[in-house]
């Protein structure tokens, strides 16, 4: 084999017939790598697991008109379960149950892992009781993901203190959470009544504020400003957070005026409801964000732009600045030179394939590095990057479809003076020379 390049070890190796290109010293040493790749990608597919309503039996498939008489649904399904855990107890990490499970089968499914470090929950409606002790048997977690999960307290328990969360948790994500007032707590007729649940009428999720001392990273998403409250308190109990992912209208004075007190919270992230009006948006025009290091948003509406540029502007210590750039605004509409002295990362995504938003020369900024994602490559022109002193890398991604002329692009690019190419299937790095 020794003798053999390594171009055509690659074109053998799927050959029915590669055995006879071998001796016993290769053959020994190809059913050890093979082994090894075996065991790499056992475990790499094991590790993750997403568990929904189709994959057990339904009360629509067992015809099951009364809620209380689900005794044989629930063991069929645990039968169900068991079969999907089968082996994976030991290797799974990652777990997303939902959407619709019960929470009889969601609390047998989760206890059946002992090493997750990874769990989202998503379209569950579950009595506290069932949630917390999950929670306190989750010792390894560090992200959790709640999604449209409604917490239910009977009558004894609505002044029960809130759900405390697992000791180790660093990430959190909360979308659209919901406790309400409840006595029912048969499995079957839970699932049931989800789809009873007025969304807007019921309260946010109650969460121990103590139990949050090590969170690091929170995303909070609810489409009622009426718990806006709930970030707020959120948001001054953890003083060791240091990135928030959410929405404009998901904060209010205090929500900015703790953010921007906070020396710990470094890292902004921004998405959008379309439903937003940019009126009701309470930032102040001059409050400063000095600890704000890095700002993401995700593709801006028109009508808030010039909001996320008060934002971009009252950050004098910016780092990092990622955005979409769509045609509804040039890119150096963000970029004010003398607002952002220490910006040294660009991260530029395009937001589609048929985007027609153009590149204008950037204005000068230290800029160190630039990052377009998504992009044609043959549609970046080195000439904006002119007033970039301190420049010294650009990392363009593409979509295949960009790549069907591979050897213009590699032409092009070959062609550019004081820059050095590396070239990977789907991405360019250029460095300068």
């Amino acid at each position: 084999m020794s003798s053999i390049n390594k171009k055509t070890i690659y074109l053998i190796l799927s050959d029915n017939e590669l055995i006879k290109y071998l001796d016993n010293r290769d053959i020994g040493e190809l059913i050890l790598s093979c082994k090894f790749i075996y065991n790499k990608c056992f475990k790499y597919t094991l590790n993750t697991l997403h568990v929904n309503f189709g994959m057990v039996p339904r009360i629509e498939d067992e015809n099951i008109n009364e809620f209380n008489s689900g005794e044989d649904l629930l063991s069929k399904q645990a039968v169900h379960v068991t079969k999907l855990i089968e082996g994976r107890q030991q290797y799974t990490s990652f777990l997303k149950a939902g959407p619709e499970l019960n929470y009889y089968i969601l609390t047998k499914l989760i206890n059946s892992f002992t090493n997750l470090i990874s769990l989202e929950l998503n379209i569950i409606i579950a009595p506290k009781h069932s949630i917390q002790l999950i929670f306190n048997n989750l010792e390894n977690l560090l992200t959790l993901n709640l999604i449209n999960v409604v917490i239910t307290l009977p009558s004894k328990e609505q002044n029960s203190g809130g759900l405390k969360l697992p000791n180790c948790l660093k990430n959190l994500e909360l979308i659209r959470c919901r406790e309400i007032a409840t006595d029912i707590s048969q499995p079957i007729a839970l699932s049931i009544y989800l789809y009873k649940i007025d969304f807007s009428d019921i309260s946010f999720i109650n969460i121990d504020t103590t139990s949050m001392a090590h969170l690091n990273q929170l995303s909070y998403q609810d489409s009622e400003p009426i718990h806006n409250s709930s970030l707020t308190r959120l948001l001054i109990n953890n003083a060791k957070l240091a990135q928030v992912n959410t929405t404009f209208s998901n904060l209010n004075v205090e929500s900015f005026n703790s953010i921007s007190t906070n020396p710990n919270i470094s890292n902004l992230a921004f998405d959008f409801f379309y439903y937003e009006a940019p009126s009701a948006i309470t930032l102040p025009a001059d409050l400063p964000f000095p600890y704000i290091k890095s700002l993401q948003f995700n593709t801006i509406p028109g009508s808030f732009l010039e909001i996320v540029k008060t934002l971009v502007n009252n950050c004098p210590n910016l780092e990092q600045l990622e955005c979409y750039l769509t045609p509804r605004y040039e890119l150096e509409d963000l970029l004010n030179s003398s607002s952002l002295p220490k910006l040294k990362r660009l991260i530029i995504n395009n937001y589609a394939e048929t985007c027609k938003a153009t590149l204008s020369p950037l204005p000068e900024l230290d800029l160190e590095y630039i990052e377009f994602g998504k992009f044609d490559p043959m549609k970046i022109d080195f000439s904006i990057f002119s007033n970039l002193s301190k420049l010294k890398r650009i990392k363009i991604t593409s979509r295949p479809v960009h790549l069907e002329n591979y050897q213009s692009i590699q032409e092009y690019y070959n062609s550019l003076k004081s820059w050095r190419i590396d070239y990977y299937p789907l991405s360019l790095n250029c460095w300068k020379a």
